[in-house]
């Protein structure tokens, strides 16, 4: 489980959906070693993941753009989704218009 963490925290795709190595970041208090504890303990943990992928308002692009952009954002999803098939993911929950997958 630790090491799905690592990838979580680490997998973000590029804009054409290859998957690359980021920066990572944690905004729960305490970071990573309460995410680890937590996973330790409880055999799982909920994640938000952010994906590297456009996310303009819709409101703000024609329609053929925004077609475009919800395309491009499940394109990442699913490029981190099967990095990560080879882990216990016990659900996950692709965002069509925003750039984000939550799991557990």
């Amino acid at each position: 489980m630790l090491a799905l963490l690592f990838l979580f925290n680490h997998v973000d795709s590029g804009f054409a959906g290859d998957p690359l190595v980021s920066v990572s970041k944690v905004s729960t208090p305490g970071g990573y070693d309460h995410l680890a504890s937590k996973a330790q303990s409880d055999g799982s943990v909920r994640v938000i993941v952010k994906v590297d992928g456009p996310s303009r308002p819709m409101g703000e692009l024609s329609q053929s753009k925004a077609a475009s952009q919800v395309n491009m954002i499940a394109h990442a999803q699913d490029k981190v989704l099967e990095l990560l098939s080879g882990y216990r993911i016990n659900n996950s929950h692709k965002y069509k218009y925003i750039p984000y997958i939550a799991m557990t």
